[in-house]
């Protein structure tokens, strides 16, 4: 009952409220009057919190008096909102040395979740979700690969915006071929679901990336990231069809000669293109990459036997 007559309010009006104390947070970081990291941590927790009650709510009571037909995705997609923003909370009080290492964990669950969210409709059966997801862990591994052949010594520390890049990248690219599989009923709401669960990700790991420095508009920018990608995943996930995930899908969509899809095939090709390129250039490839090579190969190769 507290929980329901909580959500009374508008839901529209109450994100609003949280919306504004947030802006009032962080505007009070920049000014010096409370730590910046502070000020995300607790603006990220508001409007988080909503949307994670309301997806629990929904996804384990139903909504105007139908259960929910998958509650996966509803509570996966909480799981990852909540994840993010635990995160953001806890990075101002742990200690300096661990803030690395707590939000690349803190962005592996999220960007876990959040693709389990995503994968909850591409069919009926745990083999067609699992795929999927290894699709964007595929894609992820291709793209860590090509930036490592670009920027072969990045440096102390840098290690974080591999991780960065793996996740977003995964989710990004797990969202776009969820879109491109989806029904046509839902893809208007797909598109926010992918829209918000990039949004997440992508500002947790710009959270972590400031962490190594003192530039308060990446960590602004981050703030802002994590604020707008739980009202869309919300937004498309409430206004999702129900009953569309038992559909039959279309057979368009996929690549004739590759399973994978359009948006596998693109960071693999960028990868293989580079490595190309530094072997004509260089004539042997970075040492350091060749265990990314393997790796990757593996991922196709099990991909391909699922």
């Amino acid at each position: 009952m507290l929980v329901a007559s909580l959500f009374r309010v508008p839901p529209a009006r109450l994100l609003a409220t949280l919306t504004l104390a947030a802006a009032v947070l962080l505007a009070a970081g920049l000014a010096g009057a409370c730590p910046l990291l502070v000020a995300v941590g607790l603006a990220v927790a508001l409007p988080a919190l909503l949307s994670t009650v309301a997806l629990v709510r929904q996804g384990l009571f139903g909504r105007d008096g139908v259960a929910c037909p998958d509650p996966v995705l509803w509570v996966a997609a909480a799981g990852g909102i909540a994840a993010a923003a635990l995160t953001a909370v806890a990075l101002p009080v742990a200690a300096p040395e661990g803030r690395p290492l707590l939000a690349a964990a803190g962005l592996v669950a999220t960007a876990g979740l959040l693709m389990v969210a995503l994968t909850a409709q591409v069919g009926t059966g745990w083999l067609a979700r699992l795929r999927a997801g290894w699709d964007g862990l595929t894609s992820g591994a291709a793209v860590a690969l090509a930036g490592w052949l670009l920027i072969p010594d990045p440096g102390t520390g840098a290690w974080f915006g591999y991780v960065a890049a793996i996740t977003t990248c995964a989710v990004t690219m797990l969202g776009l071929s969820s879109l491109w599989r989806a029904d046509r009923r839902d893809r208007p709401a797909m598109l926010y679901r992918v829209a918000g669960a990039t949004l997440v990700t992508a500002g947790q790991a710009l959270l972590g990336i400031a962490l190594g420095g003192t530039d308060q508009i990446l960590v602004l920018a981050a703030a802002v990231l994590l604020l707008a990608g739980p009202p869309a995943l919300w937004t498309g996930i409430r206004t999702a069809p129900w009953g569309v995930a038992d559909q039959p899908r279309p057979p368009g969509g996929q690549l004739l000669l590759w399973s994978g899809g359009l948006f596998l095939l693109l960071p693999v090709a960028i990868a293989a293109l580079i490595m190309s390129y530094q072997l004509l250039v260089a004539g042997r490839l970075d040492q350091g990459a060749l265990p990314l090579v393997v790796v990757l190969g593996l991922v196709l190769a099990v991909r391909e036997a699922l």
